[in-house]
């Protein structure tokens, strides 16, 4: 039976092997370095295989999506020790320099003024939440943080930020409903996607916002031998702004960010943050117009 794409249902597509996006002429010693990488990165098993994308929308999804215990157990265990500068616990007040969640408060700010519960998930050091709060603090309105994070590392910190984390993983049951949802390179992490958009739809205010920062998976990223494992999901702007408006969602922009794929394949830099096309993000901000039954 021929495959069609999950989203838009077209079945045109193609087949990448997982972290192996491009090159396949790769020199005896360059198979060595990806063979010791391999060994070193315990855990990053469950994320091998091929990845379906539509050529047609542009969304991408790995054929063997892990079980959601593997997924706990990696991202609880696993997740931050491969990313030691990421985890690393900053001082009360770096969080005000972190120059991403900076860029992106700056693109939400004018419509999440008057928030007062703001939740994020995937938070690590929740410095776009902290900014977020310090902005809505200086329109003369006070504003309540959330985290769902596995990280334990990170329990005192958000203490000394007077952050209240509600829960480690994500999908959580909670009667709580926020007025704003930040998420910042986590959607592409999830094991079921319809039903993370609509437990996510559930839990904002009707009129509330929900932002979303992921990886650009637009034809240079497939183009080019990236090594990002893991990701399950794999969006373009195209692709992201349909899966969420079929939500219940209105979006009120989609767009790419960030230095252009040639730049950080080649230069490996990353310090640029503003709209570019061919950027190697999409950032995109969704207001909740209605309910959605959580199946």
């Amino acid at each position: 039976m021929k495959k069609s794409c999950s989203l838009c249902g077209s079945s045109d597509l193609f087949v990448k092997k997982y972290n192996l996006h491009n090159r396949q002429d790769y020199t005896l010693t360059q198979k060595i370095k990806k063979f010791i990488k391999k060994i070193l990165k315990k855990g990053s098993a469950i994320f091998e295989g091929n990845v379906d994308i539509c050529n047609s929308c542009g969304y991408g999804v790995m054929e063997n999506i892990p079980d959601p215990e593997k997924l706990h157990d990696y991202y609880t265990n696993q997740y931050w020790d491969k990313r030691s500068d990421d985890g690393k616990i900053p001082l009360k007040d770096e969080y005000k320099s972190d120059m991403r969640a900076k860029t992106q408060i700056q693109l939400v700010s004018e419509y999440v003024s008057t928030a007062n519960s703001i939740l994020e998930i995937g938070a690590g050091a929740a410095c776009a939440s902290l900014q977020l709060r310090d902005f809505v603090k200086g329109k003369n309105n006070e504003a309540e943080i959330y985290v769902c994070e596995p990280g334990d590392q990170w329990i005192e910190y958000y203490k000394r930020q007077n952050i209240s984390r509600i829960a480690s993983f994500f999908p959580f049951v909670s009667e709580q409903k926020f007025d704003y949802i930040h998420t910042s390179h986590w959607l592409e992490h999830v094991q079921n996607i319809g039903k993370t958009v609509e437990t996510l739809n559930n839990m904002l205010n009707t009129g509330g916002y929900l932002f979303i920062e992921v990886p650009n998976s637009a034809k240079d990223y497939w183009d080019l031998d990236f090594i990002d494992v893991p990701h399950i999901h794999f969006f373009t702007k195209y692709s992201l702004q349909k899966l969420i408006e079929n939500y219940g969602f209105e979006c009120l922009f989609s767009e790419e960010f960030g230095v252009t794929f040639h730049t950080y394949f080649h230069e490996k830099r990353s310090d640029y943050y503003e709209e570019q096309k061919n950027g190697i993000w999409v950032r995109a901000l969704f207001k909740k117009q209605k309910d959605i039954c959580v199946s």
